[in-house]
């Protein structure tokens, strides 16, 4: 089990929202609205994976074999997959970390020498515009391989908008759709090519920060099958999530006393590195809240959503279950509430925002 910033469970329950809302929304967008719905012809097409890169411009014929799939995916309906949801791109409910790219992620970055105009439109009142210098695909997920909850074998993965020169720790992942014949094309470049993209993790050239990270993750994936092993995630009563923390620490959370915990597997885990902070409610209690709400958005005939409620899932760092809206006003309160009385558990997140119930 590999931990990473989005907890698994909150990262493959929004994905299935994202589809859920691509099968049943309809884009009532004018396009005019949304500069993005025209997909501008990039100045150059970047190919990364650790620390080497391929470059192709338009005068290459790996340009147009790159980019042509790519429009003919972009923000509309292809083989019943409607990537405008109410005429907005579908939002991922995470962020890029820098440190969570890794030696073996491959990145096709789509580069605009002038930025050119990305429009998020939350509601009427509420529109951003951002200056756009390059989208970036992830054809194979991130961090060592596919993302958990995206699989290779699926057509839906994300991209990610460099927003004002950001591209990591922002709001700025999106669904999108990646047919096998890009993929292939990636993967025909990695063969062909023996200037980048190597097939194993390249150590000889990684950088001081880029070994302590990786050596940090190994820890915590071996503490984490450790745990797996133990079934404290299944069995333990006062479990209540793992997540990292700045990157040099991994938390398990528990209800009960941390020190009970830390006796209990002092021979099982390494906790000079971990450690175990006391939250209010269990893993299993959480979940089971967000399973009455699920149950209802999945058959609420988009009642739901078109309340405005358009995500949710289970966050362990936040320890709640967050709730993604368009709007916060008393009818989306008063319906969460409905669904999870003990409103404790809840956060509203609406843009970059958290709110408590």
């Amino acid at each position: 089990m590999k931990i990473i910033n989005l907890p698994k469970s909150y990262a493959i329950f929004f994905l299935a929202c994202i589809i859920l809302s691509c099968f049943t929304l309809a884009s009532c967008a004018k396009t005019t609205d949304y500069p993005q719905f025209t997909l501008t012809e990039p100045d150059r097409i970047l190919i990364t994976q650790g620390g080497k890169s391929v470059e192709y411009d338009k005068n290459s014929p790996v340009f147009e074999k790159i980019y042509i799939p790519i429009q003919d995916s972009w923000w509309k309906k292809n083989q019943n997959y409607e990537m405008v949801t109410d005429g907005r791109p579908v939002k991922v409910l995470t962020q890029l970390r820098e440190e969570n790219i890794d030696n073996q992620t491959i990145m096709v970055s789509f580069v605009y020498d002038t930025p050119i105009a990305w429009t998020d439109a939350f509601e009427a009142g509420d529109v951003k515009t951002y200056k756009v210098s390059r989208y970036v695909f992830f054809p194979f997920g991130y961090n060592s391989g596919a993302d958990e909850g995206i699989s290779e074998s699926s057509d839906i993965g994300i991209m990610a908008v460099e927003e004002d020169g950001n591209l990591y720790n922002k709001n700025n992942v999106y669904v999108f759709v990646y047919f096998s014949g890009f993929r292939d094309i990636i993967d025909e470049i990695k063969t062909l090519s023996d200037s980048m993209l190597p097939d194993v993790v390249d150590t000889t050239t990684a950088t001081t920060d880029e070994s302590a990270f990786l050596a940090f993750q190994n820890r915590v994936d071996e503490q984490a099958a450790l745990m797996d092993l133990a079934n404290i995630p299944e069995d333990y009563a006062f479990y209540a999530g793992m997540y990292i923390e700045n990157q040099t620490t991994l938390v398990v959370a528990v209800t009960c006393s941390p020190d009970t915990f830390k006796s209990e597997y002092s021979n099982l885990l390494d906790f000079s590195f971990i450690r175990v902070k006391q939250v209010k409610y269990t893993y299993k209690e959480l979940t089971a809240a967000w399973k009455t709400l699920e149950s209802e958005w999945l058959k609420s005939d988009q009642r739901l959503i078109n309340m405005g409620i358009i995500g949710h899932g289970v966050n362990e760092e936040k320890n709640a279950v967050v709730v993604v809206v368009l709007e916060l006003n008393d009818e989306v309160r008063t319906e969460a509430a409905k669904l999870i009385p003990d409103t404790g558990m809840i956060e509203f997140e609406i843009g970059e925002e958290i709110l408590p119930a």
